[in-house]
């Protein structure tokens, strides 16, 4: 990955090089080894260079070829794919970077090699025969972008700071979007904490010339298109094929590999598909695994567990090539060195408490000189995927005996006495309105909590920070109804659509701040189960392929089989990320107070977050004996983003981001 900036001139004056130049300079740690600039006139634009693939050691950016010159961040995982389409040897292109594909593929196809390149990237071309200038980001989880336009220029940098040093380029906080991320509320997919700076969403390209700008989609996955194969073998041959070939792709490094493994299905299956592949080349994968503190013996919530050691030292065992490492957090917490971390990201952090463990293993993976992380972090929407739209889809379709075989064995399967309740809770109820629904909820539950809420139009203070106040002066709650969110996080039946919208959405912040963990320990992580080819595939499977006589997850549970362990493949449990967080918690109430001490101070912050709830959270902390749901609803959710959410407006209000 690099860094890349630019400018464009609307007005066809020449971009000034001193601008060009402090934008290089403060994007530097991104990239430090390599940079350039290139003036024509009035486009200019810049790169900083960061080594992850043994290709990076040949990139000489700026590139021109043909009267056309490309910056470039990221990777292109289908290069076998494009010297054929472009006619190129191996032997030929065995030395080419990934931006030299880039080039070469606009030369021949123009803006439609776009749906050709599959990988993470983005880039700026100038087209000096079309004059025009094209920044383009790649589908699913490309590397972010960010643009401020103005009727004079367009400037475009990596990461926002790129932008801010430029002195017509405002720094000021966007309160509409602040309000829907604290009552998690999703903003415009080109939209984030910054008023007037826009990201370019992934799959999504941004044409200029003097005339002004274009924003054009080029990835369209047709949701509608389902792949049917006559027996259940064929989706499982399938799926190994594209899984196999993905994280092959991905293993092109100049360093040793490391993955984030923990004793799910996800990043498991990735490890069982890499080591392999890593063993016909001499290789080893080094594997990282967050576990909680030796004394450890927390509350936690059904159905999960807190200590992977087991799982992936099964794991280990079937590998020789595999090598594990448990990684340890004790008595760190999430407010620790906080500034350092939006230095580098210019975000705040969603689930906190994860901050702490993922740096540990960043660090650790920094010190065996490791530069390329495999994880599986989106998997359980993409290869393990648990078929809950199953149930309601059959009753759709009038296959109510189907449907009632189906819950009798879900309900079988997870130790439930009644089919019947199941078929209601998990096929019928996600098909009533909301209004029935929650009326239905309140009968079988008697629990009318959620209808007030709903009425009241506040449903979100059951979990989120936001002060009340704040939260109808930005109209939180109908411009959710406009959007269509779903505070209550009903059941979807149209699960595809569900699931692109969350990796869509997931990756807003994410990728921003894992290119600011790229600046601190200059370890890039890679997600196979994001993959553009990955996502189109198993998004356009039947929903019976991940869920079959009671089995969630049928489809990874059968293509891993002889891969993982038994205890891992068939456990119906889930890990807990960061188990000890409340321990550890409760050891920080000093510098929590201290915290919020800081965020009473802030006008932002007191309007924005109710912080009389946070510090009477803080003042009753339970020492044992507290409902480990409840805990996790005030504590892991309402207490930690208030505190997160509350610190990163503090660090944006000193000014402290050069």
């Amino acid at each position: 990955m690099s860094a890349i900036f630019g400018i464009f001139q609307f007005d066809k004056q020449p971009v000034p090089r001193e601008g060009l130049e402090r934008m290089g300079k403060v994007l530097n740690p991104y990239g430090p080894e390599g940079n350039g600039i290139w003036i024509h006139n009035h486009v200019g634009f810049g790169q900083c260079l960061m080594h992850f693939t043994p290709e990076d050691l040949y990139e000489q950016q700026l590139l021109t070829k043909s009267k056309r010159n490309l910056v470039f961040s990221g990777r292109i995982d289908n290069r076998d794919d494009l010297m054929n389409g472009l006619g190129l040897s191996v032997g030929e292109a065995k030395l080419f970077p990934d931006s030299t594909f880039i080039l070469l593929a606009y030369q021949k196809w123009g803006f439609d090699c776009l749906t050709k390149l599959i990988g993470r990237f983005t880039f700026a071309l100038w087209d000096d025969k079309l004059t025009h200038l094209l920044i383009a980001r790649s589908a699913v989880n490309g590397p972010p972008i960010f643009y401020h336009t103005t009727h004079k220029a367009v400037v475009f940098s990596s990461m926002r700071k790129g932008l801010f040093i430029l002195p017509q380029v405002p720094r000021i906080m966007d309160e509409q979007v602040l309000a829907n991320y604290l009552s998690g509320i999703p903003s415009d997919p080109d939209r984030g904490f910054y008023l007037n700076i826009k990201q370019l969403p992934p799959g999504h390209a941004l044409r200029i010339n003097p005339h002004g700008l274009h924003v054009e989609r080029f990835w369209h996955l047709d949701l509608a298109d389902t792949i049917q194969y006559p027996n259940d073998n064929d989706y499982i041959d399938s799926f190994n094929e594209v899984f196999s070939r993905v994280v092959n792709d991905l293993l092109r490094s100049q360093t040793p590999l490391g993955i984030m493994m923990s004793g799910g299905l996800d990043s498991s299956s990735v490890a069982a598909v890499a080591a392999p592949l890593l063993r016909t080349q001499g290789k080893n994968l080094t594997a990282f695994t967050e576990v909680p503190d030796i004394n450890f013996d927390g509350p936690i919530i059904k159905g999960r567990y807190a200590d992977e050691t087991p799982y992936v030292q099964a794991i280990a065992s079937m590998y020789d090539n595999l090598d594990l490492t448990l990684i340890r957090t004790d008595d760190q917490v999430y407010l620790d060195g906080l500034d350092n971390f939006f230095f580098a990201s210019e975000v705040p952090f969603r689930n906190a408490s994860n901050r702490v463990y993922i740096e540990a293993i960043l660090r650790a993976a920094q010190e065996k000189g490791i530069r390329n992380l495999l994880t599986g972090g989106q998997g359980n929407l993409t290869i393990s995927w648990n078929g809950s739209g199953l149930l309601p889809q059959l009753i759709q379709q009038g296959q109510i005996m189907r449907a009632l075989r189906e819950a009798r064995a879900l309900a079988w399967s997870e130790h439930h006495k009644s089919g019947i309740r199941t078929l209601v809770n998990r096929g019928l109820m996600p098909l009533l309105p909301t209004q029935i629904w929650l009326a239905t909820r309140f009968l079988l539950h008697e629990d009318g909590s959620s209808r007030k809420a709903y009425h009241a139009k506040t449903p979100w203070q059951n979990y989120a920070p936001i002060h009340p106040d704040f939260a109808r002066k930005h109209n939180v709650f109908d411009r959710a109804l406009e959007i269509g969110y779903d505070f209550f996080f009903r059941q979807s039946v149209d699960t595809r659509s569900r699931r692109l919208k969350i990796i869509e959405n997931s990756g807003k912040l994410f990728d921003g701040i894992m290119k600011g963990y790229q600046k601190i320990y200059q370890v890039e992580t890679l997600d196979p189960t994001t993959d553009q080819r990955l996502v189109e595939f198993c998004l356009k499977l039947p929903e019976e392929q991940f869920l079959r006589s009671g089995i969630s997850k049928w489809l990874i549970r059968r293509a891993m089989t002889d891969k993982l362990p038994e205890e891992v493949l068939w456990n119906k449990e889930r890990g807990l990320q960061a188990a000890d967080w409340y321990e550890r918690l409760r050891k920080a109430k000093p510098t929590i107070l201290e915290t919020l001490n800081r965020m009473e101070k802030s006008d932002l912050a007191r309007h924005a977050i109710d912080l009389p709830r946070l510090r009477r959270l803080v003042d009753v902390m339970p020492l044992t004996g507290m409902d480990p749901q409840r805990l996790m609803l005030d504590y892991r959710q309402v207490l930690e983003m208030g505190l997160m959410t509350g610190s990163f407006i503090l660090w944006f209000e000193t000014g402290r981001w050069r």
